[in-house]
């Protein structure tokens, strides 16, 4: 299954939902957009749904980093949340999950956001 994405608002932290796998850069550009879009609009508070990605490789990983990037310039955050063990796993391997802000669910993401 190829890589999409589905996004809602939520007083004003946008919730992006991966669907699929992330194999290749390229298959993000809409996403990263999408955020540019958002962050211009002035929403700079991000949540990353990972409960329906079936495999993420190391172009999953930067496009989240560049998702936190993109919200901590404009002074925001990233909550990645519901993430399979599998994707874990590979945050643990690169050593990058001390570098995001983790929740087991959603509504754990939200409230994280809404302090």
């Amino acid at each position: 299954m190829k890589f999409e994405f589905k996004v809602e608002e939520l007083n004003k932290i946008i919730i992006i939902h991966f669907i699929g796998s992330i194999l290749d850069k390229s298959e993000a550009t809409d996403l990263l957009t999408s955020i540019d879009e958002y962050l211009e609009k002035g929403n700079n508070k991000f949540i990353v749904n990972l409960s329906q990605i079936d495999y993420m490789n190391s172009s999953g990983l930067g496009t989240l980093i560049n998702i936190l990037t993109k919200s901590r310039n404009k002074y925001g955050e990233l909550v990645v949340c519901e993430i399979p063990e599998k994707v874990i796993k590979l945050l643990v391997t690169s050593k990058l999950q001390n570098i995001f802000q983790i929740t087991e669910r959603q509504d754990l993401a939200i409230e994280k956001l809404n302090k």
